[in-house]
């Protein structure tokens, strides 16, 4: 599949780009995370990244791969994209679309080595339930792409959601390797959300859990096709 040629582009001052992607400009069917949008392995998710600051927090770090941001609404990805660019931050990706129809497409699968879900789905009738991104068949796409070890990373001000993305994670057969219930305690995260700060300044109290993906077993199936690559 053809690299997408008609993406937003800023350069970074490490001489690597931020590129910014429409889901509906993208060709239809599978979304190849390497040859269409440009990512280098190994790939975090930030899902819902709002106004942008988790993505300039990650970037700082330096580290290696890239960053894939996902966010529903073009004002804030216009607004991500250009405090990306005048801060010089590279390493970034940055897709405008509905995850939930977004990730079936992405391919190839066992790329992520993070995502982090900022606080999702703050619906609370019954009939907005349709819009829950951390939902079943949402969750067992995570779980496809996740690398062996790999994680993903939730946080919520809502007790409720809370304990419903945690059913929903450990449901789908991943480990759970952090659970705060609110209290003071250490972050498991390495990046922070700007409602994030915001709960923290105001005392609201934020869940956070993290669930891993199993390694391969040593000797099994898994490990032993990845011993012959």
């Amino acid at each position: 599949m053809a690299p997408v040629t008609n993406a937003g582009l800023a350069e970074a001052a490490d001489g690597r780009s931020v590129l910014r992607f429409e889901e509906y400009e993208l060709p239809p069917g599978q979304i190849d995370l390497r040859a269409t949008l440009g990512c280098t392995a190994p790939i975090d998710l930030d899902v819902g990244f709002g106004k942008g600051r988790s993505l300039l927090e990650w970037a700082a770090l330096g580290r290696d791969g890239t960053l894939l941001g996902v966010e529903i609404r073009r004002g804030l990805v216009e607004r991500a994209f250009e405090r990306l660019g005048r801060a010089g931050a590279g390493g970034v990706r940055l897709l405008r679309g509905d995850f939930r129809a977004v990730v079936p497409r992405l391919v190839p699968g066992g790329l992520v080595r993070r995502c982090y879900l900022h606080f999702p789905d703050p619906w609370w009738k019954k009939r907005h339930r349709k819009r829950q991104v951390v939902s079943a068949p949402v969750v067992a796409e995570l779980v496809r792409l996740l690398a062996p070890g790999g994680e993903v990373c939730v946080q919520t001000d809502v007790p409720e959601r809370a304990e419903e993305f945690r059913a929903a994670l450990a449901g789908a057969g991943l480990q759970e390797r952090w659970w705060s219930d609110g209290g003071p305690g250490a972050r498991p995260f390495d990046v922070r959300s700007n409602r994030e700060v915001r709960c923290e300044a105001a005392g609201v109290p934020v869940y956070r859990m993290t669930f891993g993906k199993p390694p391969p077993e040593a000797g099994g199936p898994q490990a032993r096709e990845e011993g012959r690559g």
